[in-house]
């Protein structure tokens, strides 16, 4: 048997623990998306690896939709995200059903980081604290937003209260 990656590892507690994930294939086009953010902040606690908070309006944002498809769904995120991120989904749909309890986690959890214009890109530690935010989704390729965020990484890194 393979040695498990600590991606997969994380994700197979998280699933064992009942938390929702969202294309939980890590060599697919899909990655863990986890839509409770405790249980992504006690995964980056473990992999020491920062929290990426996608704000969206799944089925009604435009800007939401071109940045899932020209972003996080291209392998330059992809790999990126696997060996750096973890992911957390807070849709606030129009149309689409989810349960009330995902519903109310999702509208604190954007209250909380005043996500008002959709969509909203966070990196946050382990503790909440975010220190990269983009609000819109500005045409980047996933290329290009990798590079923004591994410059986002490295000023982190460098801070001194880190």
């Amino acid at each position: 048997m393979s040695e498990m990656r600590p991606y997969s590892a994380i994700l197979l507690s998280l699933l064992m623990q009942g938390t929702a994930v969202i294309g939980a294939d890590p060599d697919s086009t899909t990655l863990a998306w986890l839509t409770d953010f405790e249980s992504a902040r006690q995964a980056a606690k473990k992999s020491d690896n920062p929290i990426l908070i996608e704000f969206t309006g799944s089925d009604w944002c435009v800007p939401c939709i071109r940045l899932e498809k020209q972003v996080f769904k291209q392998e330059p995120f992809l790999s990126f995200a696997r060996e750096h991120l973890v992911l957390v989904y807070c849709d606030l749909p129009f149309r689409k059903k989810i349960s009330p309890e995902q519903k109310d986690h999702n509208e604190a959890l954007s209250k909380r980081y005043k996500a008002k214009v959709y969509p909203v890109i966070l990196l946050v530690d382990h503790t909440g604290k975010a220190f990269f935010r983009q609000d819109g989704y500005r045409g980047e390729t996933g290329e290009s937003f990798v590079r923004k965020l591994r410059v986002a990484l490295a000023t982190h890194e460098d801070t001194p209260s880190k």
